[in-house]
Formats: C-alpha cells, structure tokens, sequence
C-alpha cells in the first residue's frame, strides 16, 4: 500500500512541522482530510492535513474548531444519537454522518489522542499489521495525485469498527431520506409505489426516528430544567414526575 506516497506518522508528527500556522481555517467536507489535537507553544491546538497535502495548524482548540464545523453542516448530537439507537449501538463512539459525508473519530473523542478523519475521502484503510493495533489510511491528493499515506500507532481497530458503523448509520439515513421524499410526492425518490413490504418498514423506522428524536428532545429540555439551582424542591418533584408519550400516527 506504500508504494510512492508521501506518507505522514501522525503518532511522531509534532507541531512544529506543520507547512503553515494560522489562527483560523475554514473546514469543509472537501478540504480536509483529517483533524486531531496538537499542544502549541503550551496551547491547545489543531493540526489539519488539507485535501492538498498540506498540514496546516490552527491555533485553536480541535473541541472549537469541531463545534465551528457541526454546527455549519447542521451536524446535531441529539438526530446522531437516535440513528445510533436505532440501529442498537447507543453506546458505540458516534461519527458525524451526512449521508455520503462521513467524519469518523479514531477512538472515544474524550481522549486526547483522537484522530477525526473524513472516511470519503479514503482510498484504504487497514490495520497495520494482522496482531498490531496501528492504523494506516490512504488518501488520494488532490493537486500532485501521489497517494498520501497516513500512519498511527494506536486505534485501528476501534477506527475500523467506528467506521463500519458510520457506514450503517448512513445508509438508513439515505434509507428515511428517499422515505420522505416518497411521501412528499417527489419523483426523484427511488422506492417503488408497489413495494408495500418495504413502505411498511420505512414508515415503522421513521415514526421510531421521530418519537425517539421527540423524546431526547423532552429528556434535554428536562434535564436543563432540572438542574436549575433556582429551583423549589416541589417544583423539583413536578418535573421529576413528567414522563414523556410519543406521538401517534394520524
């Protein structure tokens, strides 16, 4: 898989080789290829490598710069929180999906070391060796067309296993997307009027999506509510008792 790549070992890449250092950069779905964290001049600090072959070091926190990014794209915690559910892994480590687009982390996003890579632009990805944990992922650039190779020493397993479920994640999105299109009467969508089989688990997996979506919804707005230092110990009580009933069908 090496061949003639101009290849990176993010595990011994410090901050100081970075090709430029700036204070700001717009990240998009197209012109990075992955983020991770980088200590600078005793700062918190982001290291991007571009879709160009560049590597580039925002001095900001990776935290902001990620909140920056989610909340451009529309990316919510609470709609990736239910596909997860749905698919029964609401424990697994969530990836930011929008359908094709997928930015998946290389481990739990609390450690430190975690990688964010933007999985459509891989060319392969594969544990380093059949007994080692290390990660290699290829990337295609965009300008030279040398294949630029990515190494970890840490994480491959559990950024294989993330990146299987992102996947998952994605196709019921497309799944509930194409679903809605449908309903709406749009000729663009691609199940089939006769498919009454599939209809009538689409309509079951949308109506779980919404009731679901409604519920972490509620349990946000309870769990704010409750923590209000304000608040009485009857009114305490009062929002302790509320209990959440899904909608129903028309």
């Amino acid at each position: 898989m090496a061949g003639h790549c101009q290849t990176i070992n993010l595990t011994t890449f410090s901050a100081n080789q970075a090709d430029y250092v700036v204070d700001t950069f717009h990240i998009t779905w197209q012109s990075v290829l992955l983020l991770t964290g980088r200590l600078y001049q005793r700062q918190k600090a982001t290291l991007v490598v571009t879709t160009k072959g560049q590597v580039l070091l925002i001095c900001q926190p990776i935290h902001d710069v990620l909140k920056t990014f989610f909340e451009e794209n529309c990316i919510g915690d609470v709609e990736s929180r239910v596909y997860y559910k749905m698919l029964g892994m609401p424990r697994a480590t969530r990836s930011a999906v929008a359908g094709k687009y997928q930015l998946v982390p290389t481990c739990g996003m609390s450690n430190d070391d975690v990688v964010w890579v933007m999985t459509h632009h891989l060319l392969h990805a594969e544990l380093a060796k059949p007994n080692d944990n290390g990660l290699r992922l290829q990337f295609d650039n965009v300008v030279t067309g040398v294949p630029l190779l990515v190494t970890l020493n840490y994480c491959g397993k559990s950024f294989i296993h993330n990146m299987e479920a992102a996947d998952k994640v994605a196709e019921l999105q497309s799944e509930l997307l194409d679903f809605r299109q449908f309903c709406q009467g749009m000729t663009s969508a691609r199940l089939k009027v006769t498919d009454y089989q599939q209809r009538r688990k689409l309509q079951k997996c949308l109506q779980e999506y919404q009731n679901l979506l409604c519920r972490h919804q509620h349990d946000l707005v309870m769990k704010q509510a409750f923590e209000q230092k304000s608040l009485s110990d009857l009114e305490r009580t009062i929002i302790h008792k509320l209990v959440f009933k899904p909608f129903a069908a028309f």
